[in-house]
């Protein structure tokens, strides 16, 4: 069985960069030029990818955190009867509660803000210009005036 670990990373790490060039090509026939002749050009979205599966795993560790805080308090406060729960089992469902809890807000942000990050990202070239939006809002834009041609 240990062998056939090594087998799907070698399959992985000769399938992935493929995937990517293809998706590329794919994706390079759909930029246009405008009437100005500028040209617009995205940030790949793979990315994104990852917020598909870090987005409901964090929601579902956020409502594991909320059940176990929820249930670590009913039985602290109903620790008379020591017959169902211990104080030790309680603290492990409390530190429970709060890892879960700090992890699922943890992805939840995080894929939050890579789509906003990836939302209006983008690229631009016209005539005699280079526009770059980055992932926080900024633009920079480069005229090639300002740089002197040297042959």
């Amino acid at each position: 069985m240990g062998n056939f670990n090594y087998i799907l990373i070698a399959i992985a790490v000769a399938v992935g960069p493929a995937v990517r060039v293809y998706l590329g090509r794919r994706n390079s026939k759909r930029y246009s030029v405008s009437t100005e002749g500028a040209v617009r050009v995205r940030a790949p979205r793979f990315p994104l990818i990852a917020v598909i599966i870090l987005a409901p795993v964090g929601i579902a560790l956020n409502v594991v955190g909320v059940f176990c805080l929820w249930f670590s308090i009913q039985a602290w406060i109903y620790s008379q009867d020591t017959s169902l729960f211990s104080y030790e089992d309680t603290a492990w469902v409390f530190l429970l509660a709060l890892m879960s809890l700090a992890g699922g807000i943890f992805l939840s942000s995080l894929s939050y803000l890579m789509i906003m990050s990836l939302k209006n990202e983008y690229v631009e070239t016209g005539i005699d210009y280079v526009e770059k939006r980055g992932r926080l809002g900024k633009v920079t834009r480069v005229f090639f005036k300002k740089f002197p041609v040297r042959l």
